[in-house]
């Protein structure tokens, strides 16, 4: 009885031997293939989209309480996502496909850089939802402004923005542009003004956490409350 060949994938064929490979083998390697393309897609789909959802929750709503769930479920859903992306960074550098470990791995870099700091990231994201905000209201906030009465001082108003327990933001009119000096440049007159609209009024000199200029005349600010 002749000798029977045993083909393996890993080492030389010997002659004789065919490695074509069975349809069902093609089947599932393309069913494999077009999962983890399904899988990269969706990870850049949540990645890019979650923190554009954030912003435009932001511009809509504001701070309002209305929105917290909404930004609660984002912060979710970004965390796995993250998760998700470093599991495939690890796949990729497995197969040593550093064309695409290396773009995917910017989504588990953002997580972690937000975990350690997450007041730059948080405050760069609702920035650019409250001017979005504020660019789509500012006819409307100018209309309100142009219809209080006149008096001796400069008009300081707010217009807000909604807040949590621990911080509030708003959209000030400040018609001296006093909150773009430091507090020692601050007249006495614009602090007597500014405490009616700090959550601390006894606060002295009143307490901005940070502050933006938005136009003439009109900053976006936020002070603990």
């Amino acid at each position: 009885m002749p000798a029977t060949r045993v083909c393996r994938r890993d080492h030389e064929v010997p002659e004789g031997c065919s490695m074509k490979e069975s349809p069902g083998s093609n089947v599932g390697k393309k069913s494999n293939q077009a999962g983890l393309k399904s899988r990269v897609f969706w990870t850049w789909v949540l990645g890019v989209g979650t923190p554009l959802a954030w912003i435009v929750l932001r511009a809509s709503l504001g701070w309002s309480v209305y929105g917290l769930p909404f930004d609660i479920a984002l912060v979710v859903v970004w965390s796995l996502n993250a998760f998700w992306a470093g599991a495939l960074v690890l796949r990729f550098a497995r197969f040593r496909q550093w064309d695409r470990a290396l773009p995917m791995s910017i989504f588990p870099a953002l997580f972690a850089a937000s975990v350690i700091a997450p007041h730059p990231f948080l405050y760069a994201v609702n920035d650019v939802g409250d001017e979005l905000h504020f660019l789509a209201m500012r006819s409307t906030y100018l209309q309100e402004v142009r219809a209080l009465p006149r008096s001796d001082e400069p008009r300081l108003v707010e217009f807000d923005l909604g807040g949590m327990i621990w911080t509030h933001g708003a959209i000030l009119y400040d018609e001296s542009d006093g909150l773009s000096l430091s507090p020692g440049q601050r007249s006495r007159a614009w602090h007597d003004r500014a405490s009616k609209i700090d959550c601390e009024p006894d606060a002295d000199p009143p307490l901005f956490l940070q502050w933006t200029g938005l136009a003439r005349h009109f900053y976006l600010a936020s002070f603990p409350c």
